[in-house]
């Protein structure tokens, strides 16, 4: 039985061996159908500077949800602070439980500057400082598992993220926030100043007109809107004339009308190139003239967008299709019809075009 494992054992790594005479193209080829947690596995204690200069290019992206079982001594077989592996990932991808386990062992990743962390199901974590594990953290991707988790409890997310004496908050220049609502929005990020790049969820509309003065020097900015609850007043009055840097700009969620929509997007029609408007929701008939003049023809010249709306009509039948789709003339688009409730939604799409009207 056991002269028998040991030759299993000397056939793969007879195997593996033979790998090393293979030309480069094939090796490219047969890395790349296999996972992060393959490659480490069956080629890692390899002793050829060949292999190792491939696995370096390879570890730069490595994926570690594949490795459910056996996580600590996975860790502690490859991953300890002499290991090479932890100074050649560049990005990690991995579970909150995951990522814990390497803040118990004190891994350290010098060269570490994009951390994707899926499967969050509290915050205990960012209790820690993230710094120590990645101190060249820059980009930083949070999926939460669901959002019920109480915003009074001094783990919430917006706490963490206002945390005047965190370093790592200081330091990021892309977030990323899945599957969570921030109670204040765009206020909890406001000590981020170094943020250029975001995709948050907010609860209500009105909270987007804080994105300008919070947030001036963002250059692409990704916003879901869950709640069309619109602000009791102008809130946009007082900071239109702030000069802004946003460059791409891609919203979806709900909206009480398009007016409060295309009010937004012109804060930055200075600076804007590229907009995306994904699953708006919204009670109004998108007319494409009033598109035109009201947002399209005032923002600058050959910027790239494309746009998805739905919006409810209670009668189907005074619907005129043809002469609503006249109404975008200027573009193409695609429009379709689905039931909800009872209720006949529309959908109206575009394909990504150019602005030709300045």
């Amino acid at each position: 039985m056991v002269r028998s494992a040991k030759k299993e054992q000397d056939k793969n790594q007879n195997s593996s061996l033979g790998l090393l005479y293979l030309p480069n193209e094939i090796l490219e080829m047969i890395f790349s159908y296999l996972s992060s947690k393959d490659i480490l596995q069956s080629f890692f204690e390899i002793d050829s500077d060949r292999i190792q200069s491939f696995l370096s290019k390879h570890f730069a992206h490595f994926d570690f949800l594949p490795v459910i079982y056996d996580k600590e001594q996975w860790i502690k077989r490859y991953f300890n602070n002499e290991s090479h592996l932890c100074h050649w990932i560049v990005s990690f991808r991995l579970t909150d439980q995951q990522i814990k386990l390497f803040v118990k062992y004190k891994i350290e990743f010098s060269q570490l500057t994009t951390l994707d962390i899926v499967d969050i199901g509290d915050n205990t974590l960012f209790r820690n400082d993230l710094l120590k594990i990645a101190p060249l953290l820059n980009s930083l991707s949070l999926d939460y598992l669901s959002d019920d988790m109480s915003h009074d409890d001094l783990g919430c997310l917006a706490r963490i993220l206002f945390n005047n004496k965190g370093t790592w908050q200081q330091q990021v220049e892309k977030l990323c926030i899945k599957n969570i609502y921030l109670p204040f929005g765009f206020h909890s990020l406001q000590l981020m100043n170094k943020l250029r790049h975001l995709t948050i969820p907010i609860r209500y509309e009105y909270q987007l007109f804080d994105l300008c003065s919070i947030l001036p020097s963002l250059q692409s900015c990704y916003i879901d809107v869950l709640r069309p609850v619109s602000a009791s007043s102008d809130r946009s009055m007082n900071i239109s004339n702030r000069p802004t840097i946003l460059q791409e700009l891609k919203i979806s969620g709900n909206f009480s009308s398009h007016s409060i929509l295309y009010q937004f997007i012109l804060l930055y029609q200075s600076s804007l190139n590229k907009l995306i408007l994904s699953n708006i929701h919204h009670p109004d008939i998108v007319n494409g003239e009033q598109m035109k003049y009201e947002l399209i023809q005032q923002l600058t010249p050959r910027i790239d967008f494309s746009f998805h709306f739905q919006f409810p009509f209670t009668n189907s039948d005074e619907f005129d299709q043809e002469t609503y789709i006249k109404t975008f003339d200027w573009t193409s688009i695609i429009i379709s019809f689905q039931l909800d409730d009872e209720q006949t939604i529309v959908n109206v799409s575009s394909i990504p075009t150019t602005n030709k009207f300045n």
